[in-house]
């Protein structure tokens, strides 16, 4: 296992997926969404398989306590989870962030496949854009008053982001395969 710990901040439905292999394919030992420790039980709903990382931070622990000793990278919720940035920032100063990101309209179409419900209805279009639009001021303000973290804005769907990039900020070889890109819509144009 590598010794870097590497953290997804941002946005989910924003090649997180894809994220989460690449470093596979790199040698980190990455988690997205919970699934990978709950593998026997894929029907768990995502707040009871997100539970012990919100309990270690009302518990007054470390976020990954308990799963630092298994994974190194993390990506997808919880770490995406705005609510909790500036807590990951002061428990790991030191890990390597990437902030996904990804046109908030293309990521409405693909979050609204069913899973963005606020009080059993779908949010409105221009809402849920308008929320997107704040989060990314509150992001943007935490990192800029957090300037010594190591951080890569990385965004694979709309400016192709991929080996180079990611490769260059964690200081590793690029493999000789290509870069992952899960969950791709078949009807998009390709890019890179």
């Amino acid at each position: 296992m590598k010794d870097k710990v590497v953290i997804n901040i941002g946005y989910s439905s924003a090649g997180t997926s894809s994220l989460n292999e690449a470093l596979n394919l790199l040698g980190y030992s990455s988690i997205h969404d919970a699934w990978d420790i709950y593998k026997e039980d894929n029907s768990m709903d995502i707040q009871d398989r997100l539970a012990p990382f919100y309990d270690n931070l009302a518990n007054n622990r470390n976020i990954f306590d308990g799963f630092i000793s298994k994974y190194n990278a993390f990506t997808a919720a919880p770490t995406t989870d705005s609510d909790i940035l500036e807590s990951l920032i002061e428990q790991y100063p030191k890990a390597y962030y990437i902030y996904t990101k990804r046109n908030h309209r293309e990521r409405y179409k693909s979050v609204n496949k069913g899973t963005k419900l606020q009080n059993g209805r779908r949010i409105r279009y221009h809402d849920w854009i308008k929320e997107q639009e704040e989060m990314d001021v509150y992001i943007d303000n935490v990192l800029k008053n957090n300037l010594d973290l190591n951080i890569l804005e990385f965004n694979i769907c709309d400016y192709g982001n991929g080996w180079n990039e990611l490769c260059t900020f964690l200081n590793e070889e690029i493999p000789n395969v290509n870069f992952p890109h899960l969950n791709k819509n078949p009807f998009r144009k390709d890019r890179k």
